[in-house]
């Protein structure tokens, strides 16, 4: 390990770090700038239906300080921006709780693949130990690098810091990767921000199904490039 990659290593704890803080001060702040709202709707003693309607009358300044937790939020590895997406949904309903998910998450994702891109150029990542997940490892090996990318965000369970730092190792091109972020946080985006919309009006429905079309969509997508991919496989043998 070289001394570029301890000092690369410090700054990465360190950026983490900061942003733990300021995803902190960010939930505090907007706590206290609708205490009263949250308290009241908490308290069963009032009018759960008048609540309701006061609890979604916020403005831009309560969008712009949610996208920024939910970009702080899918940027840092120790942190995770689902609640956060849900409480978009709760807060804003389902379409302009869709549109922060999705510029957040894509901020935030920009933002740690922007991080490698500007240090691989100083150091090869690809020269470190090797991929500790082995759906990324498989996704790896894809033909096309910009599905593969794309499943790789669309996967709940890799996390995106991972997928970011493949992005880097497979030498994306970072306006590509951009894309491919924005495409593969979507399903995600949705399933939070109308799963929240529906927690909220206590619609179970709605959660079910949207849930059941975002594990669909996942499953096919990689199902089908799958198969596409060992048909060319069995083609070239």
């Amino acid at each position: 390990m070289t001394e570029l990659h301890i000092r690369n290593r410090k700054l990465l704890y360190c950026l983490s770090s900061l942003g733990i803080v300021l995803a902190a001060v960010l939930i505090y702040v907007i706590f206290k700038n609708n205490e009263t709202q949250y308290l009241q709707f908490l308290d069963p003693k009032h009018d759960k239906s008048v609540l309701m309607h006061t609890f979604r009358d916020r403005g831009p300044k309560d969008a712009l300080l949610l996208i920024l937790l939910t970009a702080i939020t899918s940027a840092v590895p120790a942190l995770s921006s689902s609640v956060i997406c849900i409480f978009n949904g709760v807060c804003f309903g389902p379409v302009i709780g869709l549109l922060m998910n999705i510029t957040g998450n894509s901020l935030g994702n920009a933002l740690v693949a922007g991080f490698f891109t500007k240090f691989d150029e100083e150091h090869d990542f690809s020269k470190e130990t090797k991929r500790p997940n082995r759906i990324l490892e498989h996704l790896a090996h894809f033909k096309n690098k910009m599905v593969a990318l794309i499943l790789g965000y669309m996967i709940p369970i890799i996390p995106s810091f991972l997928v970011n730092y493949m992005g880097v190792r497979l030498k994306m091109d970072f306006k590509k990767q951009f894309l491919c972020i924005v495409i593969g946080v979507l399903p995600t985006s949705f399933l939070y921000a109308f799963g929240g919309d529906a927690i909220f009006k206590g619609n179970d429905l709605r959660l079910i199904i949207s849930t059941l079309c975002i594990i669909l969509l996942v499953v096919g997508g990689v199902t089908f490039y799958r198969k596409k991919h060992d048909a060319k496989k069995l083609i070239n043998i």
